[in-house]
């Protein structure tokens, strides 16, 4: 009777050892998914870093060349028409009054495309800087809904790990009646 005894008290105890072992099979596996969760936040928070990183060069880049077209254009802009160009180089003599209007003219035209051209390509790259620095604030308000997440699957963990360390690797069964 005994033997009978303690083999069903060697069953239970089994049994309720095998269900603790479930228990933390599934807290584990529920950790393992925050833990999982935290990493994948952390790397795409990482990558979205890099990115802005990246951003912010193209941007001083593009500031820069800005920089160069305004004082580009402002070179442009005070270049005079040069009145020898009226004369001849070999002659020295003034060219008739057509020749003359024609030259001022085409000086006039060439003088506004390029000024024209430099005041296009300002204006693109202000557009871009723009653009720029809007998606360098889309992928920060990114890293900040990343914290939020990462924190919160932080406290996740932390609420796993004290369940899984609340549920005993063993039952004793000796002591129940």
């Amino acid at each position: 009777e005994i033997v009978n005894l303690k083999f069903e008290l060697s069953g239970l105890q089994n049994e309720k050892n095998r269900v603790l072992e479930e228990q933390r099979r599934e807290v584990n596996a529920e950790l393992a998914k925050v833990n999982s969760g935290i990493r994948t936040a952390e790397e795409s928070k990482r990558i979205v870093k890099k990115d802005i990183d990246i951003l912010n060069a193209e941007i001083s880049k593009m500031s820069e060349r800005l920089v160069s077209l305004r004082e580009k254009y402002k070179t442009a802009s005070a270049v005079a028409f040069d009145e020898s160009s009226l004369v001849c180089p070999y002659c020295k003599q003034e060219y008739p009054t057509e020749e003359k209007d024609r030259i001022k003219s085409d000086f006039e035209k060439n003088k506004n495309k390029e000024l024209s051209d430099i005041t296009a390509e300002g204006n693109s790259t202000k557009a871009l800087i723009e653009q720029k620095k809007k998606e360098v604030e889309q992928y920060v308000a990114d890293i900040d809904s990343l914290d939020v997440t990462i924190s919160e699957l932080t406290s996740d963990k932390l609420v796993f790990e004290k369940n899984l360390s609340e549920i005993p690797s063993t039952v004793d069964v000796t002591g129940t009646e």
